[in-house]
């Protein structure tokens, strides 16, 4: 099966879920106050392939600063950036209803700009182009986490209580 098929069949499919409970970890290989969390994903109440990736920055100027990322094979397929620090460029080919050249605020990398990237591909590219602003006027990461989940990815997240962000370890 093509990637592409792999991931919409995997979208498509009504009968997803998290699995498991987690809980912000360290990530050593970041610089400064990085922490990760992830999920597996069942569908069809079968483990697979998919991940659910949770990044936090508590260290940056701009708060919160954190990412969302359905990934595969630690690549990411659709993404949230609510990075206040790092503004995305679009290239010139983006879709005709996608910011001008410069996404300067939180914004997200769905999967139909996206698609192109992963034709003729067996794994994801090394990264998404095209950005566009939210479509909702979520700001805060249980927002975002459960907009991302619910109706981005209509997975159920069950009881999982949302894991709010990790403090802060110093004041700026």
């Amino acid at each position: 099966m093509e990637l592409i098929e792999r991931v919409e069949a995997f979208l498509r499919n009504p009968d997803k879920t998290l699995a498991g409970d987690t809980q912000w970890i360290s990530d050593s290989s970041q610089r400064g106050s990085a922490y990760q969390m992830h999920f597996q994903i069942l569908a069809g109440g079968v483990l697979s392939s998919f991940e659910l990736w949770c990044f936090a920055d508590n260290e940056r100027e701009f708060q919160p600063s954190f990412k969302l990322s359905l990934s595969l094979n630690h690549q990411p397929i659709i993404r949230v950036d609510h990075v206040h620090h790092r503004p995305h460029t679009n290239p010139p080919d983006k879709p005709t209803n996608y910011p001008s050249i410069i996404v300067n605020e939180v914004h997200w990398h769905p999967w139909e700009a996206n698609k192109k990237l992963f034709r003729n591909r067996h794994t994801p590219p090394d990264r998404l182009r095209y950005a566009d602003y939210l479509p909702n006027r979520a700001q805060r990461f249980d927002q975002l986490f459960r907009w991302f989940c619910g109706t981005v990815l209509q997975v159920q997240i069950g009881n999982l209580n949302v894991p709010d962000l990790p403090d802060r370890t110093k004041l700026l």
